[in-house]
């Protein structure tokens, strides 16, 4: 049935009209329960120190929501700054690590170039040792390859 003032009504939803004016009080309750229930002013012991541990939970809610949106702040601005410098030093770093590349070619190809003298200079200059060390090698190099082989099943 609809209500008159407009308001959804349902038989899940009890209406007013059903329960007393007043509400009943256990026989222990005194007239200031009544009046405070029926007033609808519920305060107990517990009320005062809930009410003050909500304010300081509130309080540290808000500091923390505060410290938040400044970490975030100050996050993206340092973003901003860094983007800023990199966008600026990029074409030195660029020029920069070129440079490191071509002295690093530049440096293995000298090493390459002091191996192979080394390796002519050594085969001219001692040639016996040089038959004896490649047929030392030859000879490890075949053993460790049979171990490996009988120790593989």
């Amino acid at each position: 049935m609809p209500d008159p003032q407009g308001r959804y009504s349902s038989a899940d939803i009890p209406n007013s009209s059903n329960y007393p004016d007043t509400p009943e009080l256990p026989e222990h309750a005194s007239e200031s329960h009544y009046r405070a229930y029926a007033y609808g002013d519920r305060r107990t012991a517990l009320t005062e120190p809930a009410r003050k541990i909500g304010w300081v939970v509130g309080t540290i809610v808000g500091t923390l929501e505060q410290i938040r949106y400044r970490a975030k702040d100050g996050i993206n601005e340092a973003q901003s700054v860094i983007r800023q410098k990199t966008s600026e030093t990029g074409d030195s770093v660029s020029e920069s690590l070129d440079d490191a590349k071509l002295t690093a070619q530049h440096k293995l190809n000298q090493a390459r170039y002091k191996a192979a003298d080394l390796q002519r200079r050594a085969v001219q200059d001692y040639p016996l040792q040089v038959i004896l060390g490649a047929g030392v090698a030859g000879i490890v190099v075949g053993a460790g390859l049979r171990a490996w082989k009988e120790n593989r099943g």
